[in-house]
């Protein structure tokens, strides 16, 4: 059983087939390298993982703002600290290539909570 909210759990991405297929996908990201790919680039960066998903969502245009959940101030710091990592064009083509739009199993909104998007 997952242990997440009500909310993560009705979602068809946490459904088991679906959980299982984009394990498989983090899985080939950590194999094509031989190590864990987001770490390595982390490291590269001299940032958290985190920080680099915040980061690589902010070099995506302007019309995308990361909203990251957190409870703790020092939690908010970090996250604060991804506008400052400069990913090179390289780097951002390695994110892409290990972890391609679409590629997560499963839709990601329930069929009843797709009926207000874009209304």
């Amino acid at each position: 059983m997952c242990s997440a909210g009500p909310r993560l759990q009705a979602s068809p991405r946490s459904r088991r087939r679906n959980r299982l297929a984009s394990g498989a996908l983090i899985v080939h990201a950590r194999t094509v390298t031989g190590r864990c790919q987001a770490k390595h680039l982390a490291a590269a960066n001299g940032c958290t993982p985190g920080q680099l998903a915040i980061a690589w969502l902010l070099h995506q245009g302007p019309e995308i703002i990361p909203i990251p959940g957190t409870r703790r101030i020092v939690a908010l710091e970090e996250n604060l600290g991804a506008a400052e990592i400069a990913l090179s064009s390289a780097e951002l083509a390695a994110i892409a290539a290990a972890l391609p739009p679409g590629a997560a199993a499963g839709e990601r909104y329930a069929q009843a909570a797709q009926v207000g998007l874009n209304a």
